[in-house]
This record gives structure tokens, C-alpha cells and sequence, in this order.
């Protein structure tokens, strides 16, 4: 390897040819070849140190002895304050990690056809940097790349890029659009963190993973839909957009990550895809406009504080297959009324329905689920339905809460599900059709529906008909322990084998 830099009498020869040019041409500078430095390796150079005086600067594309320069090194411009733009000759392929770091007054760069890479911090800091054209043939854009440049208002990544990485345009402040191309896999950590004025973004076909605080903060999101395709979403990726109302998450949606939607203080209402198996810790915290969530067969536990303050939250079916309720799971839902805790759940972790002040009843479907020993777990206001004996008895009778047994609430005359009702195995809900059918009702019905199981339909003349398969049942031992609502929403329950005498014809 061979370092080159120019002598005073090269530089002070070349620097009087430069003058005389200056008082003829325009203003734009060719810099001074004694203004750079270079290594060269297999007869190509690198430009590994800029030290002239900024302003707006064209490199050359070759050194005094003919070199090609084909890479800008890394932290060649670093801190050049001064520098307002630059155009990068053809050639150069490659751009170094932080080649411009701190360029705080680069207002424009020209890159041209040939660069393949743009390094780690290439751009990092560049407030200035309002303008930027990335040409075909780039297919790597290193992590926080462009982070910080707040001048920036729209971007387009070219064919080629496979993946967005990590804080990639995080505090790209200004940023208001960007075009992501076909190809795109991967959506780095922090990759738009912080962009409060991106207000829209298109996810390609293909995108497979949402990294941790990709779109935490961006503030102006309002809706998102994110491709099919997309198998898992970060902690935090989604955390403070505050403008979010809606986002759909499609089907292969196998795992989402702690506080993933925390603080989305405007999303009303989310449908969670089957194939999700667990709530993480968080993940719904203080969405206080969520008034509603389906959660799909499958899912097995509701992790710590997943729904903490999500005060408008009014119902909520949790599907049979669920095993455990966390600490703080529902901490200050003011919203919610009635709570059925499956079979399944072993286990309602401290302060789980702490402040949840307008809990009417809770049921528990097991006789022996395990709820923790403190005062705070359930409100005293709240009625606790279950068996008798129970663990859920037992805990009303150390708190003096008025408790029901569930062997003795009242139900329909011997103890048959009323005819024109429809069964929902998954979760143990079952609906008067009038109710059902009210469109007031229709995000608890869409609820029930995603929880999975069979759905049964008990016609008026009393048969069950399985509703996938048409297949009318001859026997009871198919239907669940039911809750179930008349047309005016009042609550009665049914063990399981319960219906009307069966009918075939």
C-alpha cells in the first residue's frame, strides 16, 4: 500500500493555476489536489482525508499520478463544517462508514451510478442535508446512515436494497415520505425512529420482520398496513404514535414484542392474526382509545401490564388455550365491565384488575386457578363468580367480596340453551341471535368469531348445526359451559352438554 500526499511546491504551483481559474470561471471550487489525501492498494485509491475549505466542492477522479480513485474512506469529511455540497465523480463505488459525519452545513451531494455502498454513519448529522439522489445500483445502506438529517423531506431507496437498517433515518426529523422498492426484507431496529412528520409509509410484499423501535415515536402515522409476509414486530416498534389509529396485521403475524404499541394513545381497535401465541409485557400499555381487541385461539398468556391503562377498554374475550394473566395485565382498565377467565388460566398475577373501577363481575371457569394473595388483585366493588368451592371463593371470602356460585345462578327452564343462539367454541360465548345481530355489538361478535373452535347455530327449531360443516349434531356432548347474553345483553350461564332437546328434522 502506497500513501500519497502532494509537496508545498506541487500544492503551491497548483494552487496559482487554481486562482487564475477562480477569477475566470464560476464560483463552484475545484479543490486543491493538495487538499486530500490518499491510500492506494492494487493501483485504485482510496480519498481517506479532506483538509480543504469546504464551500461547494467537486472531487477528482483520479490523483496527480493517475490513480483512480474508486472509494471515499471512512471518516474522510468527517466534521467539515463548512462543506455545502458535492459531487462525487464516477468511478467511486463505494462511500466509507461516517465519510461525512457532522457535515452540518452539506446541503446537497451528487452520487453517481456506479456506488454499490453507503456506509455506517456515512451521513450522520448532517442537518444541512435537504437534497440527496441514491442511483441504481446501491444495495447496501448502512446502519443510522442518514440519522439526524433533519433537512431531509422525502427519499426514495432504490431496487437492490434488501434491507432498511438499524437507524437507518432514526431523528430524521422533516422526513415526510420514502419510497421502499420490492426486494426490501427487513426493517432494521430504531430504522425511523423518531420522524414525527412521516405521515405515511408503504411497506413492500416481502418485508418479513419489524425491528425493535422501528416507527417508535412518528408521531404523524395515522394508519399502516403491513404486508402479508410479515412474520414478527419488534419491542417498542410502533411505541408513542400517538396519531395511530388503525393498523392491520395480517395473517402469518406469529410474534409481537413487549410495549410493541405502547402509548398509541388514538388506536380504537386492533385484530390480533391466529398464529400469535402469547401478549408480551406491555404491549398494549396506555392505549387509553382502545375500546376493543380480538384475540385469536392459541394465544396462552397476557403478559406484565399488556393492557395497563388502557382506560376505554369495554370488552374483551380472552379464547380457551389461555394459562396465565400476569401482574398488572389490566391495571387501571376503567372501562371494562365483565371479564369470563377461561378454564385453562392457572394462575391471575398481582394487581392484575388493579383501579379497574367499573368491573362489575368477574367468572372464573376453573375451580382452581390460583389468584394472587392481595387485596388490590380484584376490586372490592367487583362480584366474583366461580365454583363452589373455589380458589376464586376463597379469595372473595379473605377480602370480604360479594361472591355467586356459578352452580347456582339462574338459567332457562331446564337448564336448555334457548333456540335462535349462536355458539362460540373457541372462547365459551354464546349470543341470542338478536344480539348478535346488532350492529352495536358487532366488534364483540367479530371478537368472539376470531377466538377460534367451532361455531354452532341452534335455529329455531331447535337443531345444532355446525356451522362449518353443516353437520347437525344428534347429541350435546360437542357444546361447551357457555356465557351466555340474551337480546338485551343480560347474563346467564350454561354447563357444558346444555341445548334444547335435540331435533334432527
Amino acid at each position: 500500500m502506497e500513501t500519497l500526499k502532494f509537496n508545498k511546491v506541487t500544492t503551491f504551483l497548483v494552487g496559482i493555476m487554481m486562482m487564475t481559474i477562480l477569477l475566470c470561471c464560476s464560483s463552484q471550487v475545484q479543490a486543491a489536489p493538495g487538499d486530500y489525501t490518499y491510500t492506494v492498494t492494487d493501483g485504485k485509491a482510496q480519498l481517506t482525508e479532506y483538509n480543504g475549505a469546504g464551500g461547494d466542492v467537486t472531487l477528482p477522479s483520479s490523483t496527480l499520478d493517475g490513480y483512480p480513485v474508486t472509494s471515499i474512506g471512512d471518516y474522510a469529511f468527517n466534521g467539515c463544517t463548512s462543506l455545502t455540497s458535492i459531487t462525487i465523480p464516477q468511478g467511486v463505488t463505494s462511500i466509507g462508514n461516517g465519510a461525512f459525519l457532522s457535515c452540518s452545513g452539506l446541503s446537497s451531494i451528487s452520487i453517481p451510478q456506479g456506488v454499490t455502498s453507503i456506509g455506517q454513519q456515512a451521513f450522520l448529522c448532517c442537518t444541512g442535508l435537504s437534497n440527496i439522489s441514491i442511483p441504481q445500483g446501491v444495495t447496501s445502506i448502512g446502519s443510522e446512515a442518514f440519522n439526524g438529517c433533519n433537512g431531509l423531506i422525502s427519499i426514495t431507496i432504490p431496487k437492490g436494497v434488501t434491507s432498511i437498517s438499524d437507524g437507518a433515518f432514526a431523528n430524521c426529523t422533516n422526513l415526510t415520505s420514502i419510497s421502499l422498492p420490492l426486494g426490501v426484507t427487513s426493517i432494521g431496529q430504531q430504522a425511523f425512529l423518531s420522524c414525527p412528520n412521516l405521515t405515511t409509509i408503504s411497506l413492500p410484499v416481502g418485508v418479513t420482520s419489524i425491528g425493535n423501535s422501528a416507527f417508535a415515536n412518528c408521531l404523524g402515522l395515522t394508519t399502516l398496513s403491513l404486508p402479508l409476509g410479515v412474520t414478527s414486530i419488534g419491542d417498542a416498534a410502533f411505541a408513542n404514535c400517538t396519531n395511530l389509529t388503525s393498523i392491520s396485521l395480517p395473517l402469518g403475524v406469529t410474534s409481537i414484542g413487549q410495549q410493541a404499541f405502547f402509548s398509541c394513545t388514538s388506536l380504537t381497535t386492533i385484530s390480533l392474526p391466529k398464529g400469535v401465541t402469547s401478549i408480551s409485557n406491555g404491549t398494549f400499555n396506555n392505549c387509553l382509545s382502545l375500546t376493543s381487541i380480538s384475540i385469536p385461539q392459541g394465544v396462552t398468556s397476557i403478559g406484565y401490564g399488556a393492557f395497563y391503562g388502557c382506560s376505554g377498554l369495554t370488552t374483551i374475550s380472552l379464547p380457551q388455550g389461555i394459562t396465565s394473566i400476569s401482574d398488572e395485565a389490566f391495571y387501571g382498565c376503567q372501562g371494562l365491565t365483565t371479564i369470563s377467565i377461561p378454564q385453562g388460566v392457572t394462575s391471575i398475577g398481582d394487581e392484575a384488575f388493579y383501579g379497574c373501577q367499573g368491573l362489575s363481575s368477574i367468572t372464573f371457569n376453573s375451580a382452581t386457578t390460583k389468584i394472587y394473595d392481595d387485596a388490590v388483585t380484584i376490586p372490592a366493588s367487583t362480584t366474583i363468580i366461580g365454583y363452589d368451592p373455589s380458589t376464586a371463593k376463597s379469595y372473595a371470602s379473605n377480602y370480604n367480596i360479594n361472591f355467586q356460585a356459578l352452580n347456582s345462578l339462574p338459567t332457562n327452564s331446564g337448564n336448555n340453551i334457548p333456540v335462535g343462539t349462536v355458539i362460540f367454541g373457541g372462547n365459551g360465548q354464546a349470543l341470542d341471535l338478536g344480539y348478535a345481530n346488532n350492529p352495536t355489538h358487532f366488534s364483540e361478535v367479530m371478537q368472539d368469531v376470531i377466538s377460534g373452535g367451532n361455531i354452532y347455530v341452534i335455529n329455531f327449531a331447535g337443531q345444532i348445526t355446525n356451522n362449518s360443516t353443516g353437520t347437525i349434531l344428534t347429541n350435546l356432548s360437542a357444546i361447551p359451559a357457555v356465557t351466555y347474553k340474551d337480546a338485551s345483553g343480560n347474563i346467564k350461564y350454561f354447563s357444558a352438554g346444555d341445548g334444547p332437546q335435540v331435533t334432527t328434522a
